[in-house]
Parts: C-alpha cells; sequence; structure tokens
C-alpha cells in the first residue's frame, strides 16, 4: 500500500501534459500501468488486515479510483476530439502475423489466447518469465481492443491477420447477439468453437493443436504436450481473469500469472521455443457511486451493456460517439469509468474505452534453440530434525563463456522438494513454494512444511527428493533420518 501511495502522488496530475491521445497510451505503457499493478493489493479480500491498515486501505483505495477517474476523463476528452483510430495500433491477431505465419517444425510457435489480461498484468507476466534469465526472454507490446471492448469482439480480432476482413453485425432478431464474419469462412467468429474451426482451417493444425491451461499442465497429458504430437502451431486458451460473472478473483491476480508463467515454461519444455500471448481486452476495478451512473443515450438502441450501447443515430450530451470496430453501426460510451447501468458490489469493468480496457499487452517470449535448464542439487542434508526443516538447493557446476559471462543458453528452473516414505511413496513433508534456481545465482533456501495426517516413526529413513515443478522432472533423490515426532510442537 505504501507503494501505490507514493506512485499516486508521483503521478499527480500527470494528465495536464496530455496534448492527443497517443500522449496518454505513451505515459500509460511506459510507467502509468505501475499503478494499476501496484493498486491490486487494495482490492483482494483479508479477514487478517488490522483494523487501522483497513481503513488506510480504504482511503487509498478511494485515492487509486479518484486517479483512475482523473486520467480517463483526460483521454477521453482527446478520444472524443481525435478519435481512436490516432491511436494507430495494431489489433493483437495483426500483431502476431508474421510469427504464426512463419512457424514451421524448426522453429515451432505456441499462441497463448488469454480473456481480460490487462495490459499491466502482461507487463508482469513477461517480468515472471525474464526473472532469473541470463538475458531477457520476454519483450511487451501495445496493441488495441476494438470497440466496444467485450470477449464476443474482442476474441474474433486475436485471430492472426484477420481484422482487415471481419465485419460486424448485430443479429437484431435473436437476443441482439453479435455475428462476427469473415471473407471466405460462413462461421461466427463470436463463438469460440467457430474461432477454432477457423484456426485449424487456416493454418491447418493437427487434431490436438487447441488446448486448455489444464491440459498443458495435466500431468496425464505429459506425453501428449511436444512438438512432435501437437505440431508446429499450438494454441493455448485461458479465461482465469475474467469468469464471466462481472467480478475477478477474490484472492488477487498474482497466483493466476503465476499459473500462466508455468504454462509458458511448459510449453518450453514441449519444444515451443517462441510463445506468443494475446488477449481481447483490459478491464477495471469500480465501485461507482449513484451520481456516477449515466442515462442511456437516446436512438434506435440496439444493444447494451453497462459500459457501452449500440444502435444508430444514437445521442448522448457527454458519452464518446464512435463506430463499432468493422461495423456501420453507432456506439456511445460513458466518459472515463461512468457507466450507463450497474449493480451492487466491487464491479469488474469493461466494454467502454479506458486506458484500461483499449490497450493490451502482446507479449512475444523466445528463447535459443538449444536452450536447456539449468541443473540443480540438493546441499547435503542427513536428518530431518525440524517440523519446519530448510533445505538448500543450488545450481549444479554449469559452463560459462570465456570471460566467465553465463552461457545464454541456460535457462532459469522452478524446483520444488518433498520427503516421502521410500516403501509407499507416502508424502511426509513439502517444500512451502517453488523456488527460482538462476543461472549465474547462488543456492536457496526451501521451507518444508509437514503434509497433514503424515505418519513416520522418528529413526525412519525416509526419500528427500529435489524436483522440478513445471514437469515434475526428478533432479536428485537422497535419503535422510527422521530425527522429530511429527507430533510435535517445535
Amino acid at each position: 500500500m505504501t507503494k501505490i501511495a507514493s506512485l499516486l502522488y508521483q503521478q499527480s496530475r500527470i494528465e495536464t501534459t496530455w496534448k492527443a491521445p497517443i500522449d496518454a497510451v505513451t505515459w500509460f505503457t511506459h510507467t502509468g500501468w505501475q499503478v494499476d499493478h501496484a493498486g491490486e493489493v487494495l482490492f483482494c479480500e483479508s479477514t487478517e488486515i488490522p483494523d487501522g491498515l483497513a481503513e488506510i486501505r480504504i482511503t487509498i483505495r478511494k485515492a487509486y479510483l479518484r486517479h483512475l477517474d482523473r486520467i480517463n476523463l483526460a483521454f477521453s476528452e482527446l478520444l472524443s476530439h481525435a478519435g481512436v483510430q490516432t491511436l494507430n495500433l495494431p489489433f493483437a491477431g495483426d500483431a502476431i502475423k508474421d510469427f504464426v505465419e512463419k512457424a514451421s517444425s524448426k522453429d515451432p510457435v505456441a499462441v497463448l489466447v488469454l480473456d481480460a489480461c490487462r495490459y499491466d498484468l502482461g507487463c508482469r507476466l513477461a517480468e515472471l518469465l525474464n526473472q532469473g534469465e541470463p538475458s531477457p526472454r520476454a519483450a511487451i507490446s501495445q496493441a488495441i481492443a476494438p470497440i466496444p471492448s467485450i470477449t464476443a469482439l474482442g476474441m474474433p480480432f486475436t485471430l492472426p491477420g484477420i481484422s482487415a476482413y471481419l465485419n460486424v453485425e448485430l443479429n437484431t432478431a435473436k437476443d441482439a447477439s453479435w455475428s462476427v464474419t469473415a471473407e471466405g469462412f460462413s462461421g461466427n467468429l463470436s463463438q469460440a468453437e467457430k474461432r477454432q474451426e477457423w484456426l485449424k482451417k487456416k493454418y491447418k493444425l493437427k487434431d490436438h493443436a487447441m488446448l486448455t491451461i489444464e491440459n498443458v499442465l495435466n500431468p496425464k497429458m505429459a506425453d501428449l504436450i511436444s512438438v512432435k504430437s501437437l505440431g508446429k502451431l499450438v494454441f493455448v486458451f485461458g479465461d482465469d481473469f475474467d469468469d464471466h460473472d462481472e467480478k475477478l478473483k477474490p484472492l488477487g491476480l498474482d497466483q493466476i500469472l503465476e499459473l500462466y508463467a508455468r504454462v509458458v515454461r511448459r510449453l518450453r519444455s514441449a519444444g515451443y521455443s517462441k510463445v506468443l500471448v494475446v488477449t481481447d481486452h483490459g478491464f477495471f476495478r469500480w465501485e461507482p457511486e449513484t451520481d456516477e451512473v449515466q442515462p442511456k443515450p437516446v436512438g434506435e438502441i440496439l444493444w447494451t451493456s453497462r459500459r457501452a450501447v449500440v444502435g444508430h443515430n444514437l445521442k448522448h450530451p457527454t458519452a464518446i460517439s464512435c463506430k463499432v470496430t468493422r461495423s456501420n453501426l453507432d456506439c456511445s460510451i460513458p466518459r472515463s469509468i461512468n457507466a450507463f447501468k450497474t449493480y451492487g458490489g466491487l464491479g469488474f469493468f469493461h466494454g467502454g474505452a479506458t486506458l484500461q480496457e483499449l490497450i493490451i499487452p502482446v507479449v512475444v517470449v523466445q528463447w535459443p534453440k538449444k536452450a536447456q535448464k539449468i541443473a540443480a542439487v540438493l546441499k547435503p542434508v542427513a536428518q530431518i530434525v525440524s517440523l519446519a526443516q530448510k533445505i538448500e538447493v543450488a545450481p549444479a557446476a554449469m559452463q560459462k563463456r570465456m570471460f566467465g559471462t553465463v552461457d545464454e543458453n541456460l535457462l532459469s528452473r522452478q524446483v520444488c522438494v518433498k520427503v516421502q516414505d521410500p516403501m509407499t511413496g507416502k508424502l511426509i513433508f513439502k517444500s512451502r513454494n517453488p523456488m527460482s534456481i538462476e543461472p549465474g545465482g547462488g543456492s536457496k533456501t526451501l521451507d518444508l512444511m509437514k503434509v497433514e495426517g503424515a505418519e513416520a516413526k522418528v529413526g525412519f529413513n525416509l526419500d528427500i527428493v529435489l524436483f522440478d515443478a513445471d514437469d515434475e522432472e526428478i533432479l536428485e533423490r537422497t535419503s535422510v533420518i527422521l530425527q522429530i515426532e511429527l507430533d510435535g510442537w517445535f
């Protein structure tokens, strides 16, 4: 909370320097996103925060929301005069087109398609993937979401190189549902199964080349997750950020980002030395006051959401007027973080044109083709003498270049430790969290915790196993003696 308070102070009145919409985007993608990054802690549910700190969090949360409103009021004003087209940013699918089309058996590509990956989340994912590496592996660039920034429109624009051929319509005879079509393809690309059908047809993908996050991480599918089985191009889909119920998971986003980083590393291990990450739109969190909910526009209204109204000849005294992307439909969007309608609870908002909704990340992750993970070893340990035993893990002897620099072909490795009964395989202890072993780095300490219900007698020989946290490869196994009662208090 101290960090976000400092950032809010540093970025006060930054919007007064903007002369055009692109100025706001430049600021946002260089430093502005850091406020959203730091601000996530304000929206994590916790029953352990002391009353005094909880009051401070409420105060800082209000300050963050004022900041969010202020900068987006300025951005909205600029957009209303200059238009979205002046941002001159590609759609996500156009940004990855060349990478996808150049995929080959020698240079395979994996594409991770995420729902509602806000720009700061893309930056944080890139940071996670670069952590501990001898040189940066992940680079981030900017793309733009279509208007309105909703999944039904955004996902078709993640398809590689198709945006210029898309046509967006509303099926007004059938509950005003969205229809996104493309030349030469009869399906509605607002539907996930039709997008997958288009990808298979366009790129002649193998039958198993469409995967979920769960597929990639499922140990039972480990043999399938390889370039040999899946082919030169694979697409993986994840919607963990957006549960499509207008709110995010209550415990914050760090765990989801760690999950996605693990997926990327698993794809790397499967042979995909290039992984692309795209998304459909961003979002912001907001708890609106009654006077911040505006009346709807007037005109021929065909479709409504909390953040946008679509139709013909729409009029509103303050809302931004624009066209639905790749359509002749009019779209009316409230300025800044205001809404046309809302309902109770801290909201997960998208569909409009704030910086957080409109500007989305494209992450390109590349490793050397001959890259290999650094080896890791256990520091000698003969006995378990504490229920909170600490175990040291170190990089194995590694090759260096002529002048002592770390070989860039080496990759960091996420490791875990478990202690188990050698006869039954039952777990006795396990490490609390994975730890990154880094090329050029030193030893790391992992904290063990007793597994609930575990049983073993003092003096028993147990196996201590060091393994890769991403693919469960066993790196080292040795024997230790248990020298403490498992039901002890120390």
